[in-house]
């Protein structure tokens, strides 16, 4: 099974578990060149960060940016329902302390910094940068998340994604 973790953000990543080897990818720009790598790998499931606006992220100059990111977002969702491939959608607090970052760590670039830091020590043999890192964790939370709460990674799933997924050997 392959697990692929989505930052969603334009200078956000990709990261692919794929028969025990992680693999970094820069966000695409075009949704079909998203549908296209993740299509390349056999039975994948994907974890994507939930973004959401937050009431003071539609105050002043941050609205362009906070509506450019939301709409990638759903072209992402829209992307991997189209192809059929299963996704999971799940809150940066959640993948965050299942990897057990503390909460309320300063910053936006201190966390980043961490993030980076964490993902370099877990997989020494990629160039881990700030583009990469937080999916990195996505899919290390998602790689866990299988093996320790599949239950809750098939209820996220929609119906025929689920019942298809439940026929596979590895689900079983």
């Amino acid at each position: 099974m392959t697990i692929i973790g989505i930052d969603p953000g334009k200078a956000g990543g990709i990261a692919v578990m794929d028969a025990g080897v992680a693999s970094v990818y820069k966000m695409p720009t075009k949704v079909s060149e998203l549908a296209a790598l993740v299509r390349r790998f056999e039975n994948p499931i994907i974890f994507v960060e939930r973004l959401s606006a937050r009431p003071t992220d539609l105050v002043g100059g941050k609205m362009f940016g906070i509506k450019k990111m939301l709409a990638n977002f759903e072209q992402i969702k829209a992307a991997l329902e189209v192809s059929d491939i299963p996704y999971v959608l799940t809150h940066p607090q959640r993948w965050q302390n299942h990897l057990g970052f503390p909460k309320g760590v300063g910053e936006k670039a201190e966390r980043k910094k961490m993030f980076q830091s964490w993902a370099a020590a877990q997989y020494p043999y990629i160039k881990v940068t700030l583009w990469n890192a937080d999916a990195l964790c996505i899919m290390t939370f998602g790689m866990q998340a299988v093996q320790k709460e599949l239950r809750w990674v098939l209820s996220q799933l929609p119906l025929v994604q689920r019942n298809r997924l439940i026929n596979q050997d590895y689900v079983k």
